[in-house]
């Protein structure tokens, strides 16, 4: 099975990219953010997992990603993309139909801007939510001087071009998964200031706001992740565990692309058996007193 691409105006009117990966009679239909500085279809093989699983997929291009308009690694305030994600998931409920039952996944910047979408419309109407390695603190330290200049250049010059400093090999153990990632030419490593900063902003107001995401969770945590810190992953697992069930599978040795590492297949299968639980019409009531761990 082979994506459709398609485009829609996102939040301001720009133009957003996605594609889709439907079956003919799905059980459910998955919507995908991605992270920072790549593009929905390097969720290719995701999709078609899921597709033999009986579930279609839809994944947009963030904006300044992937075919999606905009200035590349740039967004001028994070809810843009808070935003085009709902207008997205209406599109994609124009297209389905509005019964069919939703599971959002979120992998890294993606799974940052998967939360503050859930915090900001906690009435969505969906199952649960997977969150891949999110965004939610650096694993790298930024030394004092730099974050003083982000700051500074957050306001003077918000869209000047800068490099991430992400090294590909640190995505998966799986050579052919870096090799691709370094030559595909829809990826990119760039990001401003002012996205730094949004990205920092945001981090904050994820965890002030727990209590407004309703959802099921499962997080996948890589303990070998060299990107985002794996502890920070935790604990905000443990302090939503505190209103919302959460189930947190931890990945030891592995990098920040669980779902493209060398064992991907394990990862995959606690994902599709999570979803499995979650399409369930008796899911919530399944969720009262349910583990947290898989």
């Amino acid at each position: 099975m082979r994506g459709a691409h398609a485009y829609f105006p996102g939040s301001g009117d720009i133009r957003l990219h996605y594609r889709c990966w439907d079956v003919p009679t799905p059980r459910a239909v998955v919507i995908i953010c991605h992270g920072l500085g790549e593009h929905s279809g390097r969720y290719e093989d995701l999709a078609q997992d899921f597709a033999r699983a009986g579930l279609s997929t839809y994944a947009l291009d963030h904006r300044g990603h992937g075919r999606s308009d905009g200035r590349k690694g740039h967004v001028r305030r994070f809810v843009r993309y808070v935003h085009d994600l709902e207008k997205f998931r209406r599109r994609v409920f124009g297209a389905i139909g509005t019964e069919m039952p939703l599971i959002f996944l979120g992998h890294s910047l993606g799974g940052l801007i998967l939360i503050r979408y859930l915090q900001e419309y906690p009435a969505v109407p969906a199952r649960g939510a997977v969150l891949s390695a999110p965004l939610l603190g650096l694993a790298m330290e930024v030394p004092q001087w730099r974050e003083q200049l982000a700051r500074f250049l957050y306001y003077t010059v918000p869209a000047l071009p800068m490099s991430t400093g992400l090294d590909p090999d640190y995505l998966s153990h799986d050579p052919q998964v870096v090799e691709a990632y370094k030559r595909d030419p829809l990826v990119h490593d760039r990001i401003t200031p002012r996205l730094y900063g949004e990205i920092q902003r945001e981090i904050d107001a994820a965890s002030r706001k727990l209590a407004q995401l309703r959802l099921p969770v499962l997080m996948l945590v890589p303990s070998a992740d060299k990107l985002v810190r794996p502890d920070l992953m935790q604990r905000f697992a443990a302090d939503l565990r505190k209103t919302r069930p959460v189930w947190v599978r931890t990945y030891s040795g592995l990098y920040h692309e669980v779902l493209n590492e060398t064992t991907r297949s394990s990862a995959v299968a606690d994902v599709l058996g999570w979803i499995e639980r979650h399409i369930s019409v008796h899911a919530q009531a399944q969720d009262v007193g349910a583990p947290d761990t898989l």
